[in-house]
């Protein structure tokens, strides 16, 4: 009714990914000569995930108040396997990896919102994180084309099981000020339990922790629809399965990489100064800031034996950015356009003051997207996505730039009530190599990967029962971006 709203949803994604490397060739040149082999490689990438959300909202007479309950389930279940043919040698020896794992995770939050007069209003709400992330992990070998059988050893075959869950507790509060003013304050607290071990009954003392998260922002009101905000921020970002997962990946058995279970969140403060500006159907964003970043999850490379480089993940890294960014969107007729750009220098140190393993390492980064769509009639729609990224900038080298773009047509039903469409990425360039260099005072590497980035779609979705006014209105939803994802780029952190 006019003061209850529930709703809820189920989103399901399947990905699969396949890589063949045939007659893939290796050179080693050294002290001792040029040593070559050859190998075929398959490796698999594939998973299934599922999200399952449910709201509850409470509204009253009173404009603004409101009372919800949110919940929000997640999981995903992945393989990634990867199998070595060697070609060369009298005896030669074939190699198997086979990597389950889970990521399971479910969150409930309680928020309420009390206005206090027509220009102040109090928010407070209590949110539960609950993860568990587990990887099993065996590793299998046979000699002359026989039968494969598993190697014994807890670094190559396991199963790891990582349990962790954040309770927090949040309050912010808005105010209007005269001439224009508007400042909002608050701060969140957050107790993390970590409890991981091995299937031999290994425990990981990777202990508990507590985190107090303030942010402030000042704003102005100009004329034209400017707004003018100061604002700090601090976020942290909990390292993800990628960083956490024990499994060695060993698809190219000279460089080889593992994820570090003791890993802990890295800090992010920010201060950012921005301008923002609305008309009519255009939009802008600019602003300026200076990060830094506390505990900075970054790789590290280390030699093993005369030819395998091993890479790791450690809270080693400090790393200071200054940039800008700009975001904007614009509609004209049938066409709407919206993107952003990010430009910004950053400075990575490890701190460690023996020479022989201090890093450090700077430059420019620069990120750019843009999003299209385009009504060709009442049903029929064009849309385009593409998204360029500079060179990355490492704690010990840097991977050369990349970028994605796609194109899909879709077919809204009738009444909205869903559309259906195909679409591709890629399509001009299928293939992209993806260039990158480790540089230490023991070695350097150089690594290309062929990228397939072709792929075609089809999107589906179909909305069930009436949109009723109170649904059209903005629904809280469960956010939680506190995890670091590959590439690492993202300063977040769990959002109230």
């Amino acid at each position: 009714n006019k003061y209850h709203f529930i709703g809820g949803g189920v989103n399901y994604r399947i990905f699969d990914a396949r890589n063949d490397e045939n007659d893939r060739l290796t050179e080693i040149t050294d002290s001792n000569g040029t040593r070559s082999f050859t190998q075929d490689v398959f490796t698999l990438t594939n998973s299934n995930s599922i999200d399952v959300n449910f709201n509850y909202i409470r509204s009253f007479e009173e404009k603004g108040k409101e009372i919800s309950l949110i919940s929000l389930y997640s999981q995903d279940a992945r393989n990634n396997d990867f199998t070595i043919d060697n070609l060369s040698g009298a005896n030669p020896v074939d190699t198997k990896n086979e990597n389950i794992s889970y990521n399971k995770e479910f969150t409930v939050q309680l928020d309420y919102v009390e206005p206090l007069g027509d220009k102040a209003r109090l928010e407070a709400g209590l949110k539960n994180i609950s993860r568990t992330v587990t990887s099993d992990f065996q590793l299998y070998r046979r000699q002359d084309g026989g039968s494969y059988t598993e190697v014994e050893g807890v670094s190559v075959s396991n199963f790891f099981n990582y349990t962790q869950n954040v309770s927090a507790a949040f309050i912010s509060g808005l105010v209007e000020l005269p001439q224009d003013f508007t400042v909002q304050a608050g701060g969140r607290y957050e107790y993390t339990v970590i409890s991981a071990n091995f299937s031999d009954e290994q425990d990981l003392d990777i202990g508990d922790y507590g985190s107090f998260v303030p942010s402030i922002n000042l704003s102005k009101k100009l004329k034209n629809n400017n707004t003018l905000k100061f604002g700090y921020s601090r976020r942290l970002a909990r390292p993800s399965l990628q960083f956490l997962n024990p499994n060695i990946d060993a698809a190219n058995p000279l460089n080889i990489s593992q994820g570090n279970p003791d890993l802990l969140p890295e800090f992010t403060d920010q201060v950012e100064l921005s301008l923002s500006r609305f008309k009519r159907a255009t939009s802008l964003n600019v602003s300026a800031f200076v990060r830094t970043t506390n505990g900075s999850i970054q790789s590290v490379s280390e030699t093993i034996g005369q030819d395998t480089i091993y890479t790791t993940y450690q809270n080693i890294g400090e790393q200071d950015a200054y940039g800008l960014n700009a975001f904007g969107s614009i509609r004209k007729g049938k066409l709407t356009l919206n993107g952003g750009v990010d430009a910004f220098y950053t400075v990575l140190t490890n701190n460690i003051d023996n020479p022989l393993f201090n890093a450090q390492n700077e430059g420019f980064v620069f990120n750019a997207r843009l999003f299209g769509s385009y009504k060709l009639t009442e049903r029929w729609q064009l849309q385009m996505f593409g998204f360029y990224r500079s060179s990355r900038v490492q704690l010990q080298g840097y991977t050369n730039p990349f970028y994605i773009y796609s194109l899909s047509i879709n077919r809204n039903f009738k009444n909205d009530k869903g559309s259906i469409g195909i679409g591709a990425n890629n399509f001009v360039t299928p293939r992209s190599y993806l260039d990158s260099e480790i540089t230490t005072p023991f070695f350097t590497q150089r690594n290309t990967r062929e990228l397939q980035l072709l792929n075609f779609r089809i999107n589906f979705s179909y909305r069930f029962g009436k949109l009723t006014q109170r649904a059209t209105k903005k629904v809280r939803k469960v956010s939680n971006d506190d995890l670091k994802e590959s590439g690492g780029d993202n300063t977040g952190g769990a959002e109230n």
